[in-house]
Protein backbone atom coordinates (compact mmCIF):
# COMPACT_ATOMS: atom_id res chain seq x y z
CA UNK A 1 0.00 0.00 0.00
CA UNK A 2 2.71 2.13 1.09
CA UNK A 3 4.79 1.33 -2.14
CA UNK A 4 1.23 2.60 -3.84
CA UNK A 5 0.60 5.75 -2.50
CA UNK A 6 4.44 6.45 -3.37
CA UNK A 7 4.13 5.70 -6.81
CA UNK A 8 0.58 7.68 -6.92
CA UNK A 9 2.72 10.82 -5.67
CA UNK A 10 5.13 10.60 -8.13
CA UNK A 11 2.98 10.73 -10.88
CA UNK A 12 0.74 13.42 -9.88
CA UNK A 13 3.85 15.27 -9.17
CA UNK A 14 5.00 14.79 -13.19
CA UNK A 15 1.50 15.74 -14.00
CA UNK A 16 2.03 18.75 -12.49
CA UNK A 17 5.44 19.17 -13.56
CA UNK A 18 4.36 18.55 -17.09
CA UNK A 19 1.43 21.24 -16.87
CA UNK A 20 3.34 23.99 -15.75
CA UNK A 21 5.82 23.71 -18.30
CA UNK A 22 2.93 23.57 -21.01
CA UNK A 23 1.87 26.66 -19.64
CA UNK A 24 5.13 28.41 -19.41
CA UNK A 25 5.71 27.49 -23.36
CA UNK A 26 2.35 28.97 -24.42
CA UNK A 27 2.99 31.98 -22.09
CA UNK A 28 6.20 32.53 -24.32
CA UNK A 29 4.34 31.77 -27.43
CA UNK A 30 1.88 33.88 -26.98
CA UNK A 31 4.72 36.93 -26.42
CA UNK A 32 6.83 36.37 -29.19
CA UNK A 33 3.70 36.87 -31.32
CA UNK A 34 2.19 39.94 -29.36
CA UNK A 35 5.27 42.37 -29.18
CA UNK A 36 7.26 42.57 -26.19
CA UNK A 37 8.31 45.76 -24.16
CA UNK A 38 11.91 45.17 -21.87
CA UNK A 39 13.21 47.61 -19.14
CA UNK A 40 17.03 47.57 -19.48
CA UNK A 41 19.77 49.54 -18.61
CA UNK A 42 22.98 47.72 -20.53
CA UNK A 43 23.43 45.82 -23.35
CA UNK A 44 20.91 42.92 -23.22
CA UNK A 45 21.20 40.99 -26.64
CA UNK A 46 23.92 39.93 -29.35
CA UNK A 47 21.15 39.19 -31.87
CA UNK A 48 18.49 41.08 -33.68
CA UNK A 49 15.28 40.51 -32.22
CA UNK A 50 13.05 37.85 -34.00
CA UNK A 51 9.55 40.54 -33.08
CA UNK A 52 8.71 43.69 -32.79
CA UNK A 53 8.80 45.63 -29.43
CA UNK A 54 10.31 48.09 -27.17
CA UNK A 55 13.09 48.89 -25.13
CA UNK A 56 13.12 50.83 -21.96
CA UNK A 57 16.40 52.55 -21.15
CA UNK A 58 17.52 55.21 -19.15
CA UNK A 59 19.18 58.60 -21.20
CA UNK A 60 21.32 61.14 -20.96
CA UNK A 61 21.20 64.14 -22.93
CA UNK A 62 22.47 68.04 -23.84
CA UNK A 63 22.64 70.46 -26.34
CA UNK A 64 23.55 74.08 -27.67
CA UNK A 65 21.76 76.86 -29.58
CA UNK A 66 23.70 79.28 -31.29
CA UNK A 67 20.84 82.21 -30.41
CA UNK A 68 19.73 84.10 -33.81
CA UNK A 69 20.94 88.50 -32.96
CA UNK A 70 17.49 88.86 -32.65
CA UNK A 71 16.66 86.98 -29.74
CA UNK A 72 20.08 87.23 -28.12
CA UNK A 73 19.51 90.74 -26.13
CA UNK A 74 16.88 88.48 -24.23
CA UNK A 75 19.30 86.20 -22.82
CA UNK A 76 21.61 89.02 -20.65
CA UNK A 77 21.99 88.58 -17.20
CA UNK A 78 21.54 84.84 -17.64
CA UNK A 79 23.67 82.53 -15.92
CA UNK A 80 27.04 81.85 -17.58
CA UNK A 81 26.54 78.32 -16.83
CA UNK A 82 24.02 78.11 -19.87
CA UNK A 83 24.78 81.46 -21.33
CA UNK A 84 27.54 82.26 -23.32
CA UNK A 85 26.69 84.96 -25.59
CA UNK A 86 25.73 83.77 -28.00
CA UNK A 87 25.63 80.30 -26.94
CA UNK A 88 22.69 78.44 -24.85
CA UNK A 89 23.99 74.90 -23.50
CA UNK A 90 21.48 73.19 -21.73
CA UNK A 91 22.14 71.26 -17.86
CA UNK A 92 22.81 67.79 -18.26
CA UNK A 93 19.34 66.72 -18.75
CA UNK A 94 18.11 62.57 -18.09
CA UNK A 95 15.21 60.30 -18.66
CA UNK A 96 14.30 57.20 -16.59
CA UNK A 97 12.28 55.87 -19.05
CA UNK A 98 13.52 56.12 -22.59
CA UNK A 99 11.37 53.96 -25.10
CA UNK A 100 12.71 52.58 -28.06
CA UNK A 101 10.84 50.83 -30.79
CA UNK A 102 12.42 48.27 -32.93
CA UNK A 103 11.17 45.67 -35.50
CA UNK A 104 11.58 42.33 -36.16
CA UNK A 105 15.21 41.76 -38.14
CA UNK A 106 14.82 41.47 -41.84
CA UNK A 107 17.06 42.07 -44.59
CA UNK A 108 18.77 45.71 -46.73
CA UNK A 109 16.38 45.64 -49.86
CA UNK A 110 13.56 43.28 -48.64
CA UNK A 111 10.06 43.92 -48.78
CA UNK A 112 10.36 45.08 -45.21
CA UNK A 113 13.11 47.51 -45.55
CA UNK A 114 11.69 49.19 -48.66
CA UNK A 115 7.64 48.81 -48.46
CA UNK A 116 7.98 49.20 -44.93
CA UNK A 117 7.35 46.83 -41.23
CA UNK A 118 5.83 47.50 -38.06
CA UNK A 119 8.06 48.88 -35.05
CA UNK A 120 7.40 48.73 -31.38
CA UNK A 121 4.36 47.58 -29.76
CA UNK A 122 2.94 50.75 -31.68
CA UNK A 123 3.35 49.19 -34.50
CA UNK A 124 4.82 52.21 -36.14
CA UNK A 125 5.71 51.33 -39.96
CA UNK A 126 8.94 52.72 -41.22
CA UNK A 127 10.60 51.91 -44.49
CA UNK A 128 13.85 52.99 -45.79
CA UNK A 129 12.22 56.41 -47.18
CA UNK A 130 11.09 57.26 -43.98
CA UNK A 131 14.86 58.82 -43.50
CA UNK A 132 15.06 62.32 -44.83
CA UNK A 133 18.67 62.02 -43.87
CA UNK A 134 21.09 58.76 -43.80
CA UNK A 135 24.90 58.85 -42.93
CA UNK A 136 27.27 58.99 -45.57
CA UNK A 137 28.16 55.48 -46.35
CA UNK A 138 25.73 53.71 -43.98
CA UNK A 139 23.66 51.93 -46.31
CA UNK A 140 25.07 48.31 -46.85
CA UNK A 141 24.74 46.01 -49.34
CA UNK A 142 21.51 44.10 -50.10
CA UNK A 143 20.88 41.14 -48.20
CA UNK A 144 22.28 42.41 -45.19
CA UNK A 145 20.72 41.94 -41.85
CA UNK A 146 19.19 45.02 -39.95
CA UNK A 147 16.01 46.35 -37.86
CA UNK A 148 13.94 49.49 -38.27
CA UNK A 149 14.01 51.56 -35.12
CA UNK A 150 11.91 54.32 -33.61
CA UNK A 151 12.59 57.14 -30.53
CA UNK A 152 8.65 56.42 -29.49
CA UNK A 153 9.45 58.35 -25.82
CA UNK A 154 12.08 60.74 -25.04
CA UNK A 155 11.51 63.62 -22.34
CA UNK A 156 14.95 64.61 -21.06
CA UNK A 157 14.60 67.23 -18.05
CA UNK A 158 16.96 69.41 -15.81
CA UNK A 159 14.24 71.28 -14.06
CA UNK A 160 12.01 73.36 -16.80
CA UNK A 161 14.52 72.57 -19.46
CA UNK A 162 13.92 69.58 -21.74
CA UNK A 163 14.28 67.73 -25.04
CA UNK A 164 11.28 65.97 -26.06
CA UNK A 165 10.50 63.80 -28.86
CA UNK A 166 7.81 60.85 -29.92
CA UNK A 167 4.98 60.84 -27.69
CA UNK A 168 6.18 63.13 -25.17
CA UNK A 169 6.09 66.07 -28.16
CA UNK A 170 3.01 65.82 -29.54
CA UNK A 171 2.26 66.87 -33.25
CA UNK A 172 5.91 66.20 -34.07
CA UNK A 173 7.01 63.77 -37.10
CA UNK A 174 8.01 60.57 -35.56
CA UNK A 175 11.90 59.95 -35.13
CA UNK A 176 13.28 56.70 -37.06
CA UNK A 177 16.11 54.98 -37.24
CA UNK A 178 18.13 52.18 -38.22
CA UNK A 179 20.46 49.56 -37.16
CA UNK A 180 22.64 47.77 -39.85
CA UNK A 181 25.39 45.05 -39.02
CA UNK A 182 28.34 46.16 -40.85
CA UNK A 183 28.93 42.58 -42.24
CA UNK A 184 31.07 39.56 -41.28
CA UNK A 185 28.01 37.42 -41.27
CA UNK A 186 27.07 38.65 -38.01
CA UNK A 187 24.67 40.95 -36.45
CA UNK A 188 27.12 42.83 -34.48
CA UNK A 189 29.50 44.71 -35.01
CA UNK A 190 26.59 47.14 -36.47
CA UNK A 191 25.52 51.08 -36.92
CA UNK A 192 23.19 52.75 -36.01
CA UNK A 193 21.22 56.19 -36.41
CA UNK A 194 18.19 58.45 -35.81
CA UNK A 195 16.23 60.97 -37.74
CA UNK A 196 15.18 62.40 -34.82
CA UNK A 197 12.43 65.57 -34.45
CA UNK A 198 12.21 67.34 -31.12
CA UNK A 199 10.50 69.99 -29.12
CA UNK A 200 12.90 72.14 -26.85
CA UNK A 201 11.73 73.55 -23.77
CA UNK A 202 13.51 76.78 -22.51
CA UNK A 203 12.49 78.68 -18.82
CA UNK A 204 12.71 82.25 -18.85
CA UNK A 205 16.10 83.61 -17.94
CA UNK A 206 16.75 87.01 -17.86
CA UNK A 207 14.56 89.11 -20.41
CA UNK A 208 13.90 86.18 -22.50
CA UNK A 209 10.02 84.93 -21.66
CA UNK A 210 10.49 81.30 -22.26
CA UNK A 211 9.35 79.09 -24.99
CA UNK A 212 9.66 76.14 -26.95
CA UNK A 213 11.07 75.97 -29.90
CA UNK A 214 11.68 72.67 -32.63
CA UNK A 215 13.01 72.02 -35.80
CA UNK A 216 11.83 71.17 -39.20
CA UNK A 217 14.77 69.72 -40.87
CA UNK A 218 15.90 66.36 -38.95
CA UNK A 219 18.83 66.20 -36.55
CA UNK A 220 20.66 62.87 -37.50
CA UNK A 221 22.35 61.20 -34.20
CA UNK A 222 24.58 58.38 -35.17
CA UNK A 223 26.48 55.55 -33.32
CA UNK A 224 29.08 53.10 -34.71
CA UNK A 225 29.64 50.63 -33.85
CA UNK A 226 26.94 49.21 -31.48
CA UNK A 227 27.75 45.68 -29.93
CA UNK A 228 24.36 45.10 -28.70
CA UNK A 229 21.04 45.90 -28.37
CA UNK A 230 19.82 47.74 -26.58
CA UNK A 231 23.42 49.67 -26.71
CA UNK A 232 24.86 51.40 -24.50
CA UNK A 233 26.41 54.16 -26.35
CA UNK A 234 26.60 58.12 -26.56
CA UNK A 235 24.87 59.06 -30.06
CA UNK A 236 26.56 62.25 -31.47
CA UNK A 237 25.01 64.79 -33.93
CA UNK A 238 25.90 64.26 -37.19
CA UNK A 239 24.55 66.64 -39.83
CA UNK A 240 27.34 68.41 -42.08
CA UNK A 241 25.81 71.92 -40.86
CA UNK A 242 23.67 73.17 -37.71
CA UNK A 243 19.55 72.64 -37.45
CA UNK A 244 17.56 75.66 -37.44
CA UNK A 245 15.55 75.90 -34.41
CA UNK A 246 11.90 78.20 -34.50
CA UNK A 247 10.24 79.18 -31.80
CA UNK A 248 6.62 78.14 -31.48
CA UNK A 249 4.32 79.27 -32.29
CA UNK A 250 5.41 82.43 -34.39
CA UNK A 251 7.99 80.27 -36.14
CA UNK A 252 10.37 82.78 -35.64
CA UNK A 253 14.25 81.73 -36.85
CA UNK A 254 15.45 81.41 -32.97
CA UNK A 255 18.92 79.89 -33.86
CA UNK A 256 20.76 76.81 -34.64
CA UNK A 257 21.14 73.66 -33.15
CA UNK A 258 24.84 73.06 -33.06
CA UNK A 259 25.86 70.48 -30.46
CA UNK A 260 23.61 67.40 -29.38
CA UNK A 261 23.88 64.22 -27.74
CA UNK A 262 21.87 61.61 -26.58
CA UNK A 263 23.63 58.47 -23.93
CA UNK A 264 21.37 55.58 -24.98
CA UNK A 265 21.48 53.55 -21.45
CA UNK A 266 23.67 56.09 -19.47
CA UNK A 267 22.11 56.45 -15.60
CA UNK A 268 22.04 60.18 -13.73
CA UNK A 269 22.63 58.03 -10.62
CA UNK A 270 25.69 56.75 -11.97
CA UNK A 271 28.40 58.97 -11.38
CA UNK A 272 30.85 57.11 -14.04
CA UNK A 273 28.01 57.32 -16.57
CA UNK A 274 27.78 61.55 -16.32
CA UNK A 275 31.41 61.99 -16.24
CA UNK A 276 32.01 59.52 -19.56
CA UNK A 277 28.94 61.97 -21.37
CA UNK A 278 30.03 64.69 -20.31
CA UNK A 279 33.54 64.60 -21.44
CA UNK A 280 32.26 63.20 -24.64
CA UNK A 281 29.97 66.13 -24.88
CA UNK A 282 32.50 68.89 -23.81
CA UNK A 283 34.99 66.99 -27.00
CA UNK A 284 32.90 67.62 -29.38
CA UNK A 285 33.33 69.96 -32.39
CA UNK A 286 30.14 72.34 -32.98
CA UNK A 287 28.44 71.87 -36.45
CA UNK A 288 28.97 75.01 -38.73
CA UNK A 289 26.11 77.31 -39.85
CA UNK A 290 26.80 78.04 -42.96
CA UNK A 291 25.01 80.12 -45.72
CA UNK A 292 22.76 78.85 -48.13
CA UNK A 293 23.47 76.74 -51.20
CA UNK A 294 23.64 78.48 -54.32
CA UNK A 295 21.58 76.54 -56.26
CA UNK A 296 19.08 79.42 -57.26
CA UNK A 297 16.05 78.57 -54.79
CA UNK A 298 17.49 80.22 -51.09
CA UNK A 299 19.26 83.58 -50.99
CA UNK A 300 20.98 84.44 -47.94
CA UNK A 301 22.09 87.85 -46.15
CA UNK A 302 25.73 88.49 -44.24
CA UNK A 303 24.29 88.31 -40.93
CA UNK A 304 26.61 88.98 -38.32
CA UNK A 305 29.87 86.66 -37.27
CA UNK A 306 30.69 84.90 -34.16
CA UNK A 307 33.63 83.35 -32.42
CA UNK A 308 34.74 81.24 -29.87
CA UNK A 309 38.35 80.44 -29.01
CA UNK A 310 38.47 77.36 -31.51
CA UNK A 311 36.81 78.59 -34.60
CA UNK A 312 34.97 81.38 -36.77
CA UNK A 313 31.97 81.04 -37.52
CA UNK A 314 29.74 83.20 -40.56
CA UNK A 315 25.78 83.38 -40.00
CA UNK A 316 23.65 83.70 -42.20
CA UNK A 317 20.01 84.06 -42.11
CA UNK A 318 17.37 83.01 -44.98
CA UNK A 319 14.98 85.13 -46.98
CA UNK A 320 12.05 83.83 -48.83
CA UNK A 321 12.75 81.52 -52.03
CA UNK A 322 13.47 83.55 -54.95
CA UNK A 323 10.98 83.23 -58.12
CA UNK A 324 13.70 85.34 -60.83
CA UNK A 325 17.19 84.03 -61.85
Amino acid sequence: MQRRQTRLRIGFGLVALAAVLALVAFMTMFASNSGTTTTVSADSSSTYPATAGDDVIRSLGKFRILVHPAFEGSFTGCPASIWDAPRLTSPLMSDPVTKIGHSAAHLDGSAADTGGTAVGTAGTVISDASFSLVPAGFEGPAGRREVHTEIRTLNLKAGPVAVRAGTAAPGRPISPGEVEAQGGGSDFPADSFFNVFVDVDIPPCGGFAGGTVFNTSPLLIVHTPITKLPPKVIYKHDNSSAVPVYLKPSGALFGWLVLAGHGAGFDAATPSDVSLFNQAFDSWEEMPVIKPGTDGNLSGIFDREFTNPSFTVTLYHCISRTDHD
